[in-house]
Parts: structure tokens; sequence; C-alpha cells
């Protein structure tokens, strides 16, 4: 009961449930499917029986599930059920290798309510959503795009409790450009979604690039972020795929206090660009420094020579918050007041003759 005192006797045990949901009553394990949104039992031993719910439809559900004994309330509990997928979004794809299958592009599913969808949960397979049944959507795939696949072993090891997202891998031809992709999912009962038409960018490795600050001009304390941009062969924004761990920039310049985020041998490209942030120094003055990749593209030897990419000039501008004044700017605003009160003065005199 509400006190968690245990019911004695024999009574009458109701189960109901809103929305349209099916309830089943059973002692011991669970049989069969409810057949309506109520179900009862007469018993002298409640805590015996078991209650089933189930969805009418393969649409999505919210229910309510009250339970009473002889007419008393003696608990509740709200349920989700999510229904056939009803979307698939396929997202953030990086820029692809030329000649790579490892280029990463992730997915999701949903239902029509928006829930999402798993083919995981557990580590183990959810016989609703079919894995197998989420394939490329060959008919979409152009341009640059060879080859789209599932990759199975992302977000379902043992670690992870709900897999709430997928990942894919799409393949690049040789050459640089972009291409689109896709995908499709049937359900169990036939329907077929497909996803976005999703566009993606082949390129190769970076062997020069280009570096910037987000800001012209710092003040002492200012958090300053430098962006490094790296380009291939062909002058193409590079891929986000192959690794720089080993050919990390090295940035030498004044006017900074200390690296927030520096360069990092688990450093990746992200859309062909790198972005460290610093913060600036309390010392005024212009700065000039370089950034270099020793060995930027040392495994890409047939592209430049393997000393690596010319070291890229840049400045870095610090500056007092409080605007310097000159004497001749003070004079100028004095002579200016002066005017004024002139004026004022002789608009008074006027008025006081009119008088």
């Amino acid at each position: 009961d509400a006190f968690a005192t245990a019911i004695t006797g024999t009574g009458l045990l109701q189960v109901t449930a809103t929305n349209g949901a099916l309830v089943n009553i059973e002692a011991g394990a669970v049989s069969s499917d409810g057949t309506a949104s109520s179900d009862f039992a007469t018993t002298a031993a409640p805590d015996a029986a078991m209650i089933q719910v189930s969805a009418p439809t393969s649409a999505p559900l919210v229910t309510t599930i009250t339970v009473s004994w002889n007419g008393a309330v003696i608990g509740t509990k709200t349920m989700q059920f999510t229904g056939k997928v009803a979307k698939i979004e396929l997202y953030s794809p990086v820029i692809g290798a030329n000649s790579g299958s490892a280029n990463y592009v992730y997915w999701k599913l949903s239902d029509a309510s928006g829930n999402p969808t798993y083919t995981t949960i557990s580590s183990t397979a959810v016989s609703a959503y079919p894995y197998a049944s989420l394939t490329e959507n060959v008919a979409v795939r152009s341009g640059k795009v060879t080859g789209l696949a599932k990759e199975r072993n992302y977000n379902l090891a043992s670690n992870y409790s709900t897999v709430t997202t997928g990942r894919a891998t799409f393949t690049c031809d040789s050459t640089a450009g972009t291409g689109k992709m896709g995908l499709t999912f049937t359900n169990l009962d036939g329907s077929i979604v497909n996803s976005n038409v999703l566009d993606a960018k082949c390129a190769g490795a970076a062997v020069t690039f280009k570096a910037a600050w987000d800001k012209a001009s710092y003040t002492p304390g200012d958090l300053a972020t430098l962006t490094i941009t790296g380009f291939d062969s062909k002058g193409n924004v590079a891929n986000d795929v192959a690794a720089i761990a080993t050919t990390l920039p090295v940035v030498a310049i004044g006017g900074l206090d200390r690296t927030i985020t520096g360069p990092t041998t688990a450093d990746a490209f992200d859309g062909g660009s790198l972005s460290y942030k610093y913060t600036i120094g309390a010392t005024e003055g212009t700065y000039a420094g370089k950034v270099t990749f020793t060995t930027i593209d040392e495994r890409y030897a047939s592209d430049v020579s393997s000393a690596g990419a010319p070291a890229v000039t840049i400045t870095l501008k610090v500056a007092s918050s409080t605007a310097t004044v000159s004497n001749a700017d003070v004079l100028k605003s004095i002579v200016a007041l002066i005017a004024s009160i002139n004026k004022q003065i002789q608009a008074l005199q006027k008025l006081i003759l009119k008088r």
C-alpha cells in the first residue's frame, strides 16, 4: 500500500493504461500481449502478478500505467514507446582523404515524434531496429564520393550502455573535389526511409599552410585565437584524416603570456584547420614571429621537399585599452569648449536686452 505495508487478503487487482496502450496481468511470467487498455484479476497473492504493457501500433506512444487494489491506487508509472524509424540524419563529415576509405561521417535515427531509436542498447541488438536494415543509398552517390559503409564497431562496445548515434566511413577517389552520399533504412513493416543527401569534400594532405589571429589588435590579458589552415598540393583546403602528431606547428612570437590550448600529439585538422588559444601579455607593442610545420609533408615527399612547408610570418599587436590623447587634441577640445561657451553668453545677452 502507500505505506509500503504488504497487502493481505483476497481482492481486485486492476491495471489501466492511457493513450491506447495495452496491458495484461499474468501470474508469474507474462506470456501474451494485452488486448485492451484495462485488465484485472481477483487474487489473494497480488505480489506474484506480472504486468505487461505494449503499444498497439508502430507509432510513438507515451502512456501512464495505474495499478489499484480494491479501487485504491497503489502505484503508477509512465512509459514511452518509440515508433518505427521516420528520419535518418547524416551529418558532420570530415574532409576526406583522396583515395582514402577511413573518412568519417555520423548518423542518427529517430521516430515520427523525434525520439531517438537505437540499434543497440547495453551491447545488445534491438530487434525493432535491425542494424542490417541501415544501408547506403547508392542512388544518390555522386562526384568524388565512391562508397559509404557503416562502421559496426563504433559506439557498440560493452562500455556504452546506450548507442545514440553511429558512424560510417566514405571513400574518396584519387582527386580532390566534392561529392554526395546518403543512407536508407527499411522498417520491419517494409516502409523505407531515406536520409538527407549530404555533401562531402575530398582533398590531399596538408603541404602548405596559413596562420591568422582572430583579431587585428589585442589588449593586455585578452584571449587570442590563432587559426592554422592547411592546403594540399593543388591549393585545396587539406583533409582532416592525415595524422599530424609528429608534425605539430611551432609558434615563435613575442607578446604572449601563456598557452591555453597549444599543440599536442592528439591534434587533427577539423574542416582543414587547427585552432590554438593564448593569453596576451602585459607589454604593449607589435611583435613579429613565425609559425612553422617543419615536416608537414614528410610522408608526402612526392608533393614537395621533405624539408617541410615554408614558415609563415605573423604579427601580433598589443595596445592599451585606454586611448592615447595628444596635446594638440586636448588644445583643440579646449578651443571648441570656449567657442561653445561664448555662443551661450551671446545668446543670453540678447535675451536680456529684449526684456
